[in-house]
């Protein structure tokens, strides 16, 4: 585990008596300054953890950037024409899309699929067609 060593981190425990003299002076409520508090208070174990732990993220851009991709396949398959070329559209998209966040070049798996599957490759064995199991040597 890699420690953190924070100024920020004396502050958290702060968090609960700032909670408790809200309520006290009356400002605890439907205020934003009070929907800050809620939030921070009931997130304070995640918080606690930022602060311990150096490897852990403090948001989740990195899976967003990581997934928008796919998310702007499957919206623009939305305009295919037809209901079902729009699924074929978003489906091939997020295969090619898994292919490149697993490393693989799309076209050399596809084609090494498409020609399995053309072969009779057999459904119980499907899982080894997968992206994340394309070995281009092995067939």
């Amino acid at each position: 585990i890699v420690i953190c060593r924070s100024p920020q981190r004396p502050r958290t425990s702060s968090l609960t008596s700032t909670r408790e003299r809200c309520r006290r002076d009356s400002a605890y409520g439907k205020s934003k300054l009070a929907e800050a508090i809620r939030y921070a208070t009931s997130r304070r174990a995640v918080l606690e953890h930022f602060f311990i732990d150096g490897r852990a993220e403090i948001d989740s851009n990195i899976v967003e950037r990581a997934i928008r991709p796919q998310t702007i396949i499957r919206k623009n398959s939305l305009f295919a024409g037809s209901e079902g070329g729009g699924r074929v559209w978003a489906t091939v998209g997020t295969m090619l899309q898994t292919a490149k966040m697993n490393g693989v070049d799309p076209l050399a798996w596809l084609q090494q699929t498409l020609e399995r599957i053309a072969k009779g490759w057999t459904i119980s064995r499907i899982d080894q067609l997968m992206p994340w199991n394309f070995s281009p040597d092995t067939l």
